[in-house]
């Protein structure tokens, strides 16, 4: 029942990559013109706040993550170090979200005796980029379906288990429900924080004397960069347990040696030798995908140039 189930994840998780390889080439619509831009002080202040606020979120991915990595490697030992490395990436990303928050929280509201501004409705899917958003959903779906196949075929929640004649033979770690269940707690926390900011944004008070399109590209702007950050710590934490339950399935597929009378009675198991490697190998595919996008991300998050006055 293990291998099956090892397939389907296998399967789904390279469909995935195929679908968000093909959003990321589509082309981005919406973009504005310089001629669009307006030149106001206030679109001068909403810009800078954005590119501050995305300065500070980036950084607090850094920090955050590199601090809470020095505190569990350097403060906690055994089994709870291994559970608590797999939710150092999100927490860095769940970081970078509530920075973004605050950021749309404190946004320049219009100032003056006369305050003019869009009446304009936005929703969440209207300021949301589809390429970015659909990656950042796919890595996280495909990250939750692998913890919950992973989960399902681990006899302890820490490690694999393969029968044969004369016995079994086990490898580990794996990541079952053991590791499995905070990290997928952890994966829809993100994703729900993800929507919220999503949502904040769409809300947030318009840019006084700016064109509609132009202050909806600034919002856009806001969220790609969250997204950006999202989808490289749900793609990073993707690959990190394919590759924990790529390395385990490939040991455990080796030979244990157990012989009866001279009989080598174990040969080992190509099947589970060669989906090991699978899935080591996809797991690479993730990462470099995962930081190839996040190397693009300044390109891509670029706020709307402001015309000079």
């Amino acid at each position: 029942m293990a291998l099956p189930l090892l397939g389907l994840t296998l399967a789904l998780t390279a469909l995935v990559i195929a679908v968000v390889l093909g959003a990321q080439a589509a082309r981005r619509s919406g973009e504005t013109t310089p001629a669009q831009a307006p030149s106001s002080d206030t679109a001068l202040g909403a810009r800078r706040h954005a590119s501050v606020v995305r300065g500070l979120a980036w950084g607090a991915l850094i920090v955050i993550g590199a601090a809470t990595l020095r505190v569990v490697t350097g403060a906690v030992e055994g089994l709870a170090q291994g559970r608590l490395l797999g939710l150092v990436p999100i927490a860095a990303g769940i970081a970078l979200i509530a920075v973004h928050a605050v950021g749309d929280l404190t946004w320049p509201r219009p100032t003056g005796a006369i305050r003019r501004a869009t009446l304009t409705r936005r929703t969440a899917a209207d300021v949301t980029p589809g390429p970015a958003y659909r990656l950042t959903v796919a890595w996280g779906v495909a990250l939750a379906t692998t913890l919950i196949a992973c989960g399902a075929f681990s006899d302890d929640g820490r490690s694999l288990t393969r029968a044969y004649d004369a016995g079994t033979r086990g490898a580990g770690p794996f990541p079952g429900w053991f590791y499995g269940a905070p990290l997928l707690i952890a994966t829809l926390a993100l994703l729900i924080a993800v929507h919220g900011l999503l949502i904040l944004v769409a809300r947030r008070p318009a840019v006084a004397g700016a064109p509609d399109a132009w202050d909806l590209e600034l919002r856009r702007h806001s969220a790609r960069a969250a997204l950006g950050g999202a989808q490289l710590v749900l793609g990073l934490t993707l690959a990190a347990v394919l590759m924990l339950a790529g390395m385990a399935t490939r040991n455990v597929g080796a030979s244990s040696g157990s012989s009866i009378d001279g009989e080598l009675v174990d040969a080992g198991s190509p099947l589970h030798t060669a989906l090991g490697v699978g899935l080591i190998l996809l797991a690479l595919v993730i990462a470099l995908t995962s930081l190839v996008v996040a190397a693009r991300s300044p390109q891509a998050v670029r706020a709307p140039a402001v015309a000079p006055a």
